[in-house]
């Protein structure tokens, strides 16, 4: 099975299984399961040990101050590498209240300048640019993302929103139609309410898209009022200081990268200590250039395996097992509760 993470041990015994119908080949077990019962895809059937104590709710974080505007202005400054095109699959504002703002056509507009601004004005449509507030961000497909060209252009989104409302964050989908097509996304993104800007000088930096991978990759931009000159975002390692051998320092004109830096992380699995049917993990963590541990929300995370399951609890014989993905980054980490465990199926 493979782990995708975008942003946070013993082994516990199993609860005895009451027996089951055969499957329908007849065989009761397959080689290696111990005597134990077989599920309809033949594989020894498995159960959480700790099944009768409900799971503690999700912790929730905790936002900043809301900022309160009328019209919010987005400037797209760059892409990723693409010399042709840039584009976003979905941008969402969330209000103080959680409630996300529903964005009617009448409420957008782009506008264009640069060398390039005359050969674009057909993509400056109201209707082509609402797409980017409607629909399945996640699963959206090529047409029905937002795509310009880029030649010496820079775009300007307008959304006023009718009157002055409390805002809390800007969710972000960049442009992912294909793991070639993620160089087209917005790189960085210059946002401003009401003329008063609420991003660092050079804009914000938005992640690349991970391809079409079904993981939630949204970019929440807190909205906040930032000091002039203030606030760059910065990707990369921490600064290490080498004593040359000689008196003759060694000028380089790059930071040489030191630790793996990226925005998604893929883990694959490739072997138990000799299980055939079942593969599993208590918790993952990741930790910063600073050793700092980076905190993985359940949405960012997404476990699959070669038969398209995520856990035992997609199989048949397993519903509503919880022994699922989202336990890996649930904060419970040196325990034998297999509650707080991921148990993928191996086919």
């Amino acid at each position: 099975p493979d782990v995708v993470v975008s942003e946070r041990g013993k082994v516990s015994i199993e609860e005895e299984v009451p027996e089951r119908t055969k499957p329908a080949g007849g065989e009761e077990s397959l080689g290696g399961s111990g005597g134990r019962p077989v599920g309809l895809d033949g594989r020894p059937v498995t159960r959480a040990g700790s099944s009768a104590t409900a799971l503690p709710p999700p912790r929730v974080t905790s936002h900043g101050e809301a900022l309160h505007g009328r019209v919010l202005t987005l400037q797209l400054l760059s892409n990723w590498g693409d010399v042709d095109a840039i584009g976003l699959s979905g941008i969402e504002i969330r209000l103080a209240d959680r409630t996300i703002l529903n964005v009617t056509q009448d409420m957008v507009s782009v506008s264009v300048q640069g060398e390039g601004a005359d050969a674009v004005a057909h993509y400056l449509a109201p209707s082509y640019l609402h797409s980017l507030f409607v629909g399945e961000y996640v699963a959206k497909l090529k047409p029905a993302m937002w795509l310009v060209p880029y030649q010496d252009a820079v775009y300007t989104i307008q959304i006023d929103m009718g009157q002055t409302r409390a805002l809390l964050e800007l969710v972000v989908w960049n442009y992912n139609s294909s793991l070639e097509g993620t160089y087209r996304g917005v790189k960085r993104m210059l946002v401003s309410l009401d003329d008063q800007r609420a991003s660092p000088l050079v804009g914000h930096l938005i992640r690349k898209g991970p391809g079409p991978v079904g993981v939630a990759y949204g970019q929440a931009l807190p909205l906040q009022q930032v000091a002039d000159g203030g606030g760059l975002e910065r990707v990369g390692t921490p600064q290490i200081l080498y004593r040359p051998s000689s008196d003759v320092a060694l000028v380089q004109e790059y930071e040489p990268p030191t630790l793996p830096c990226g925005f998604i992380f893929k883990l694959m699995l490739l072997s138990t200590w000799d299980d055939r049917f079942y593969m599993g993990l208590n918790a993952l963590e990741l930790y910063d250039q600073f050793d700092r541990l980076v905190h993985i929300k359940p949405e960012n995370l997404k476990g699959v395996c070669v038969g398209g399951a995520a856990s035992v609890a997609d199989l048949t014989d397993c519903p509503g097992d919880p022994r699922t993905p989202d336990k890996l980054v649930d904060g419970v980490n040196e325990t034998s509760d297999d509650r707080h465990m991921w148990l993928p199926p191996l086919f």
